[in-house]
């Protein structure tokens, strides 16, 4: 897996300097190229409007407006399947073999993500995710705008949630078991 990019939001700044978005001297302080405001609107369905706003915020630091839109999921489905969208944020599934969301088609990916998902050994799963990551970073088909960190208290008796891969107990039931006689 590739190591997360750091929060730097100087640098942040710096590399949008680099690409001709200077600081505005207006009341705003939103960037600006060529007379033109950095400014896009976010498509968010309604569970995921704290994390929207979140991001929201981290955008105004570097100077970029995003404007949230909140909708309704079958709404926000309906954007997403016809690529109308500056940028949508969505409930992921690690392995869901329909990540082609938005127009973003590859074979091999999906191949990756259907072996990865019937994968019957760790390492086999590790194998599969490992092959995904080099495509992913060259196709670049999403970015996450933040960490989404769950934790998940679970009985000691609960057996196969050793491994990072398959750690969600609701999505991975099927694979567990619980040991018996011991309380």
């Amino acid at each position: 897996m590739p190591a997360p990019l750091p929060y730097d939001p100087e640098k942040a700044k710096k590399l949008l300097e680099a690409e001709g978005w200077v600081e505005a001297n207006n009341d705003d302080g939103m960037r600006e190229k060529n007379g033109r405001k950095f400014r896009f609107a976010l498509f968010v369905s309604e569970d995921l409007m704290t994390a929207a706003v979140y991001v929201q915020d981290q955008f105004r630091k570097v100077g970029i407006k995003m404007e949230i839109v909140p909708m309704e999921l079958r709404f926000h489905v309906a954007r997403q399947d016809e690529g109308k969208f500056d940028a949508i944020m969505r409930s992921f599934q690690q392995f869901d073999p329909y990540w082609d969301f938005g127009g973003y088609d590859n074979p091999e990916l999906k191949q990756l993500l259907y072996d990865a998902l019937l994968s019957v050994t760790y390492d086999e799963l590790d194998s599969n995710t490992r092959k995904m990551w080099p495509i992913l970073q060259k196709d670049l088909p999403w970015l996450f705008l933040y960490p989404d960190v769950k934790f998940h208290i679970v009985h000691k008796r609960i057996r196969r949630l050793k491994s990072p891969y398959r750690a969600h107990p609701s999505q991975f039931i099927q694979h567990l078991w619980i040991e018996e006689g011991k309380w």
